[in-house]
C-alpha cells in the first residue's frame, strides 16, 4: 500500500528557519534584525505566530497591518473554546455519530457498507468484529470500488481505496498495487480499537473529474453561526493532484484554491508554501483552467452547507467538508473551526478582520455569561443544601 497506509501520517510543514531568514533578505530586501524583531512580537503577540509561521506565509513581504491579521496553530484553541460548547465535539469528531445525525435529518452522505470494530454497528451496515469476518466482507461481500476511513481520524490519515479484487482474491489498490487481504486487515487493524468505516466510493462530478481526475476534490466552508443564522465566512477548494488519493492540502504536490462565495468563482489557486509556493493558473497534471473557473453545483452545495449548520447549534465556528460528486453534493465532515491555515494559505490574508474579530467576542460574551451562570447556579445550589 503507498497512501493508504499507517506509516503515511500527517506532519507539520518543515521550514527551516535559518534558510527562509537568508530567503527574506535576498529575495525581499527584509533585514535580519527586522525579521527578529517581527518573530518575536508576532510570537507573543495575541496571534500567536510561530517562528516557521511567519516564514510558512511569507509575513516578511506584508505591511504591519496585514501581518497581524494572521493567526498562528497555537491561537486555534483559545478562539475555539470561545465558539464551541463541548457537549457537541463529540458530534464533529465521530464519524459515525456525525453520519448517524446527518442521515436522520436526511442530508446526503456516503453509504456505509461494513464498520471494523468489535460492537459499533451502524444501521444495516455489516458489522465486522474481527480480522475473520473482516476477510469475509472483503472476498464475498463488499461491493467495489471501496473507500475505507478510521473512525476518530483527522487529516486523511489511514484511508484507502480498494478498486476490487484479483482473480487470485487478492486485494487491488486504486494506484494498482496488489496485496493480499491479510495484509491489508493489518494496516487497517491499528485502529480498530476506535473503528474503521468502509463506504461507497463517490464518483466526481464530471467538471471535477476533468479538473483533478477519478477523485473527491472537496470543498471547505467556513462557517460562523449568528444570531440570524449561519454565515459562510470563507470556501475553499481543496485540489488533490499528482498520486495522491486525498485533498489534504499537507500531502506534498496538492492545491488550495480560494472560491467566492457568492457565485463559486476560482479567485486563486496555489502550491506549496513559504518561498516554494507557486500561483497556479492550470492544473498541473491535466492542464486544465482553474482561476476563473465556476464550480458546478456550487449553489446546491452551498445552500446545503447552510442548512447543515443551522442543525448544529453548539458549534459556532464550522468547518465543513462538501464534495460535488456525480449524483449531486454530500456532505463529508465536520470540523470545529478548521484549520486556520487553509483559508490563510487560500486567500493569501489574514483571518483576523474587523468582521471575524466581532464574532469571536461576542462568542466570547455568550460564552463567559454561561460560565457566569452555571457558577450562580452551582453556588445556590451549595447555599440551599
Amino acid at each position: 500500500m503507498t497512501e493508504s497506509i499507517i506509516e503515511k501520517t500527517f506532519k507539520d510543514p518543515d521550514v527551516n528557519i535559518i534558510d527562509n531568514m537568508r530567503i527574506a533578505y535576498k529575495e525581499s530586501n527584509v533585514s535580519i534584525s527586522k525579521q527578529f524583531l517581527d518573530i518575536i512580537k508576532l510570537q507573543f503577540s495575541f496571534n500567536k505566530i510561530s517562528p516557521a509561521e511567519y516564514f510558512y506565509y511569507q509575513l516578511y513581504k506584508l505591511p504591519d497591518a496585514e501581518k497581524n491579521k494572521f493567526l498562528g496553530k497555537m491561537s486555534q484553541d483559545k478562539l475555539f473554546l470561545y465558539c464551541t460548547s463541548l457537549h457537541w465535539l463529540f458530534l464533529a469528531h465521530d464519524k459515525l455519530v456525525f453520519y448517524a445525525a446527518m442521515k436522520g435529518l436526511g442530508f446526503p452522505i456516503p453509504n456505509t457498507q461494513a464498520v471494523f470494530h468489535q460492537n459499533r454497528a451502524f444501521g444495516t451496515a455489516e458489522l465486522c468484529t474481527d480480522a475473520a469476518s473482516l476477510k469475509t466482507f472483503l472476498l464475498e461481500k463488499a461491493q467495489y470500488p471501496l473507500f475505507g476511513k478510521p473512525i476518530s481520524g483527522m487529516w486523511s490519515v489511514g484511508v484507502s481505496k480498494i478498486d476490487g479484487l484479483t482473480p487470485e482474491k487478492q486485494i487491488r489498490l486504486h494506484d494498482g498495487q496488489i496485496i493480499s487481504c491479510d495484509k491489508f486487515i493489518e494496516e487497517i487493524s491499528h485502529f480498530y480499537d476506535s473503528g474503521y468505516l468502509f463506504q461507497d466510493t463517490l464518483k466526481p462530478h464530471s467538471q471535477v473529474a476533468k479538473i483533478c481526475g477519478d477523485r473527491i476534490a472537496t470543498i471547505r466552508f467556513i462557517v460562523a453561526l449568528k444570531n440570524n443564522g449561519p454565515e459562510i465566512l470563507h470556501s475553499i477548494w481543496k485540489i488533490p493532484a499528482g498520486g495522491n488519493l486525498a485533498d489534504n492540502f499537507w500531502r506534498e504536490g496538492n492545491l488550495l484554491a480560494a472560491i467566492n462565495a457568492e457565485d463559486g468563482k476560482i479567485e486563486r489557486a496555489v502550491r506549496g508554501f513559504g518561498s516554494d509556493q507557486d500561483l497556479l493558473e492550470q492544473h498541473p497534471d491535466t492542464g486544465a483552467r482553474l482561476t476563473g473557473e465556476k464550480l458546478s453545483l456550487w449553489s446546491e452545495a452551498k445552500s446545503l452547507c447552510l442548512e447543515a449548520a443551522a442543525t448544529i447549534p453548539g458549534l459556532k465556528l464550522q468547518a465543513w467538508d462538501i464534495a460535488l460528486c456525480s449524483e449531486g453534493a454530500a456532505l463529508l465532515e465536520l470540523n470545529v473551526g478548521g484549520d486556520f491555515n487553509l483559508p490563510q494559505i487560500a486567500n493569501g490574508k489574514g483571518l483576523w478582520d474587523s468582521e471575524f474579530k466581532s464574532f469571536v467576542e461576542d462568542c466570547k460574551n455568550d460564552t463567559e455569561s454561561g460560565w457566569n451562570r452555571r457558577r450562580k447556579r452551582k453556588a445556590g445550589n451549595l447555599i440551599t443544601r
